[in-house]
């Protein structure tokens, strides 16, 4: 979500995370800014047409910049310190994003 924030997108802030159990709580977990809203479940079927348009026009521009980023291999995306900790090896060094060093693990 934080490589997706660079590029961007509007994500929610990610404040903490543990890709281990290896912590107090003992699992997994991601702690992150609330964001309010509406689900577009809830209300799509109340849209009027120019309201529908507006959705998929964001939706558009969303995928577009989501599409933009181009990867040297498929896999997941990871901060270099995380497989580090998860003991995977070596992943695939992608550039610096915002002081963060991302890598890409091929599954």
């Amino acid at each position: 979500m934080t490589l997706l924030r660079s590029c961007g997108l509007p994500e929610p802030e990610v404040y903490g995370h543990s890709p281990t159990p290896d912590n107090t709580a003992r699992t997994e977990y991601i702690f992150m800014e609330y964001v309010d809203g509406t689900n577009l479940s809830d209300v799509w079927f109340d849209l009027n047409e120019r309201e529908i348009s507006s959705v998929m026009r964001q939706l558009v521009q969303l995928e577009v910049k989501m599409m933009g980023n181009t990867f040297p291999t498929g896999g997941g995306l990871y901060y270099a310190s995380d497989l580090e900790k998860l003991d995977m090896g070596p992943g695939i060094p992608l550039e610096d994003h915002c002081g963060q060093w991302y890598c890409q693990w091929p599954r």
